[in-house]
């Protein structure tokens, strides 16, 4: 009678009416090989619209970047009978907190709401991930990044979704505006990241490259898991942001990239950018009118602006001259194609005539604005951007936005502005 009752416990996974979010195998533990096969599935089965795809309780989550991978890890280790802890072991996996919710699924949910309510970049930075070595990274592991100005901090997680033969990465992410709106996780393609680990004080060693950390090494401190290398952090301190996301990639390369290749990757990435900000430039307008053009609060700044988005696409933009100048020096621009050498060539130009920015803008279409005839183009948002007239706070017009002084400026706070670096 014991063996059946230890076995129903098993099972169900509850004592005396008390239900665990899920009960793990006590045969199983993350290890080299889990590791190995979480990679696998993140590469293989998640999408952006992986939660929303499973429907019921998971598809309403609000997930942020942090909360995404910590909602990701938890489904697969329920779905292998895994162990899950988190916080130094703080919370886990059996905590019965949510036993009122009788549905599984509706446990899970409210579990990685919890977290989402609970725990964020911050925590998994520092608590929950160990720096790994940059020539195995592996899907599954992120990049974080941390920027901030006068005490005020923004910070990022994306996902490495695939590791690139070139040594770029496909990622997932998200947003607070796209947690708020319960969208799915956002993805970029054959993509580097723009801010190196280079901080100091309690945050050194940590942010950059990172890998979850094992429920059995949960209260471990990072220094102290013989996994954990620190390499990245003596690159970072030593090498500019350009030259050390050039040895990342070229650490992570499987096959040779032509100076071609490379500058088409990059001014793809680039253009991609810059047409993702003509959204969040409009999510943030259409926050105006909601809110009737009063000043926004830190959370809808925090939400809206763009200070640290637009100081990536400056290092976006630094990277692709940098990659010319080099190519120029070493007698490999001519290997890039002619048409495309010209179209990027002409982005860092001072005058343009109409034709060139007809050619440049149908190879980076950027429009904004409510009729067709308001466009700018990615030569002369370059030109602005450097020049310090593109704005980033979110209660600026339209134009001011994109760096033409049309239309009386915001005088509503400022809570951060560019990060300091």
């Amino acid at each position: 009678m014991r063996k059946i009752l230890l076995l129903a416990f098993l099972v169900l996974g509850t004592v005396n009416g008390q239900a665990s979010v899920w009960n793990h195998d006590p045969s199983k533990t993350w290890n080299r090989a889990w590791q190995e096969r979480y990679a696998q599935w993140i590469r293989n089965e998640v999408r952006g619209d992986f939660f929303k795809s499973l429907g019921g309780p998971f598809a309403r989550l609000k997930l942020d970047c942090a909360d995404a991978h910590y909602a990701l890890v938890a489904y697969f280790a329920r779905e292998n009978g895994l162990p899950f802890a988190v916080a130094q072991g703080q919370i886990t996996n059996m905590t019965t907190r949510f036993d009122h919710i009788g549905s599984w699924d509706g446990r899970l949910a409210a579990f990685m709401d919890y977290m989402r309510a609970h725990y964020g970049t911050e925590a998994l930075v520092h608590h929950d991930t160990v720096p790994p070595t940059i020539s195995d990274l592996k899907p599954g592991d992120l990049f974080m990044w941390k920027t901030g100005s006068n005490g005020n901090y923004t910070r990022h997680t994306y996902i490495i979704k695939r590791v690139l033969p070139n040594g770029r990465f496909d990622v997932l992410y998200s947003t607070q505006a796209n947690a708020a709106q319960t969208g799915p996780l956002k993805s970029k393609s054959d993509y580097m990241f723009t801010k190196r680990p280079n901080h100091g004080g309690g945050d050194r060693n940590h942010w950059g490259f990172r890998r979850l950390k094992w429920p059995q090494e949960a209260a471990v401190a990072q220094e102290n898991i013989s996994r954990s290398n620190f390499e990245q952090y003596t690159w970072a301190r030593q090498l500019s942001t350009f030259d050390f996301f050039v040895k990342i990639q070229e650490i992570n390369q499987t096959s040779s990239q032509s100076p071609g290749e490379l500058v088409e990757n990059l001014f793809n990435t680039l253009c991609d950018t810059v047409l993702e900000r003509i959204s969040i430039v409009e999510d943030a307008l259409a926050h105006q009118t909601r809110l009737g053009g009063a000043c926004m609060n830190y959370q809808d700044y925090d939400a809206h602006s763009t200070p640290s988005r637009d100081s990536s696409l400056m290092q976006e933009f630094r990277t692709l001259k940098n990659y010319l100048v080099r190519f120029q020096q070493n007698g490999k621009l001519n290997q890039i194609p002619q048409e495309l050498r010209t179209v990027v060539l002409a982005i860092y130009a001072t005058d343009l005539n109409n034709q060139e920015k007809m050619d440049l803008y149908r190879y980076c279409p950027i429009k904004f604005g409510p009729r067709d005839t308001d466009w700018t183009d990615i030569n002369s948002f370059q030109i602005n951007l450097f020049a310090g007239r593109v704005s980033f706070h979110p209660n600026d017009n339209l134009y001011r936005r994109w760096g033409f002084p049309r239309g009386n400026k915001t005088s509503c706070k400022v809570h951060y502005g560019y990060p300091e670096d």
